[in-house]
């Protein structure tokens, strides 16, 4: 049986090499008709990234914006026999000042036999550059992301991640959490920082979330991001408050299984609610849960990754979006 051989190149330990590359790559290991390596600073595996590169079919690179990644994707377009270049974005790159930096990812994107995204979104600012397209959505292992039963005190943990990139959405709410706060006095806000994205879903089931909070200034950065943040917490089973942009309000149902708000005084209004009443906070929480098992479980997905690759080594044009 002939393999094709996938090299998927992991620049650090954050999210996005681990979502779209290393963990879609790994569950496409078990797919027929695939032989998988993944290689770079971040993969922390014991590999040659300079072999790898030479023995495969394919080469997946994420956010490839660099002088060095043009290099790359030059020296596998130039072999004989020629690499399939894939370039992989999960933001918009093109929000960014740096002009130089964008020129050179033009020419990357051009020079690849195709890109993936993870929204539609991305796809319309992509396909600007490249009209081989394929939205595959960020997805969670959900052996890993699973609720455990911890006991509950009667204190309600409500909870935000992210790093300081992300303060200008928490601010945007700062003073409704302090009103929450003085109000309910069994209510504790954890600000949830940056951990290696392996340790990320065991750090979130040991803070024992009751609600979690996902303020974002309304901009096109933002607007272009992937929903993970509430995928994580769904997965948990944990409800959520989502400010009433894409791409949540994409997939949350309003009072169905999350709650989005367009202000302030609805953020308050609609977190008071789940601290308030205990059965909602379960009904949410376990709907969310249902819809992040349907559409974003990635052994399940992974099935795209391979038509998509598969489309892409035999020079086809597919997208999914």
């Amino acid at each position: 049986m002939k393999y094709t051989k996938v090299c998927g190149i992991v620049r650090d330990k954050g999210a996005s090499g681990f979502y779209r590359v290393e963990q879609p790559l790994t569950f496409l290991d078990d797919e027929n008709g695939f032989d998988v390596a993944i290689g770079g600073a971040g993969s922390g595996m014991d590999n040659s990234l300079f072999q790898l590169l030479q023995t495969c079919d394919v080469v997946i690179l994420p956010h490839a914006t660099s002088e060095e990644s043009l290099r790359l994707v030059t020296v596998m377009k130039d072999m004989s026999p020629s690499k399939k270049v894939i370039i992989d974005h999960d933001d918009n790159i093109f929000v960014e000042n740096n002009e130089d930096k964008l020129e050179i990812a033009k020419e990357i994107l051009e020079k690849a036999d195709g890109v993936f995204v993870s929204t539609t979104k991305l796809a319309d600012v992509y396909g600007e550059y490249n009209d081989n397209i394929t939205v595959l959505p960020s997805s969670l292992d959900l052996n890993i992301w699973k609720p455990y039963k911890i006991e509950k005190d009667d204190n309600i943990i409500i909870t935000w991640h992210g790093d300081s990139s992300h303060y200008e959405d928490l601010n945007e709410i700062s003073s409704e959490l302090k009103n929450i706060s003085t109000k309910h006095e069994n209510v504790k806000i954890v600000h949830h920082g940056l951990v290696d994205i392996k340790v990320h879903p065991y750090k979130q089931i040991l803070l024992n979330t009751d609600i979690g909070i996902i303020p974002l200034a309304d901009n096109d950065f933002n607007k272009s991001k992937s929903p993970i943040k509430w995928i994580e917490y769904s997965a948990l089973g944990i409800p959520c408050v989502v400010k009433d942009i894409e791409p949540y309000s994409n997939l949350i149902i309003h009072g169905i299984n999350g709650f989005l708000y367009t202000n302030t005084e609805e953020f308050e209004f609609w977190v008071d609610k789940l601290v308030e009443h205990p059965s909602l906070r379960e009904r949410i929480g376990k709907a969310a849960q249902e819809y992040v098992h349907e559409h974003f479980d990635a052994s399940k997905n992974s099935k795209y990754w391979a038509e998509a690759i598969k489309t892409i080594t035999e020079k086809k044009c597919l997208s999914l979006h």
